[in-house]
């Protein structure tokens, strides 16, 4: 079996590393829940009433706005589409979910709930949302002239 002649320029058009920020990012917020709860840093902030679905809710910001700047930028025109976001939301959701369930079923010393997810979910739209007005203006544009 030969290799396909076109397969490396099918790589260099697809351009995955564009998306590898986000990946990285994901493997971050993975090493964090992934942490027992003595591991964390006792600080004032953390103290605070719901600090945690405040961190939960920058971490997925963060990841949101990587998924969907990764995906416009990975584009063949550069240009962000309504699938590029649908895209970065579904990805940011499901890894929200997914990291409270690992959580709730691997972590004896860690629980995952209904509210971390609703704060993943949230975190992740706002990064989405915030990145894609930011970075893509033209997307709202050529979507009105259409």
């Amino acid at each position: 079996m030969t290799p396909d002649p076109d397969l490396p320029v099918l790589i260099k058009q697809a351009r995955p590393w564009w998306l590898l920020p986000a990946v990285i990012w994901a493997a971050v917020i993975f090493v964090i829940i992934s942490m027992p709860p003595d591991h964390i840093p006792r600080t004032p902030v953390l103290l605070l009433p719901h600090a945690d679905k405040a961190i939960h809710f920058i971490l997925f910001a963060i990841f949101g706005g990587l998924l969907v700047w990764g995906m416009g930028k990975r584009a063949m025109n550069g240009r962000m589409e309504a699938r590029h976001i649908l895209i970065a939301l579904l990805t940011g959701t499901m890894y929200g979910v997914l990291t409270e369930y690992y959580q709730h079923c691997c972590l004896p010393e860690r629980h995952g709930n209904i509210p971390d997810i609703i704060a993943n979910i949230f975190g992740t739209v706002f990064g989405v949302a915030l990145v894609a007005m930011a970075l893509f203006p033209g997307a709202k544009k050529d979507h009105q002239q259409k």
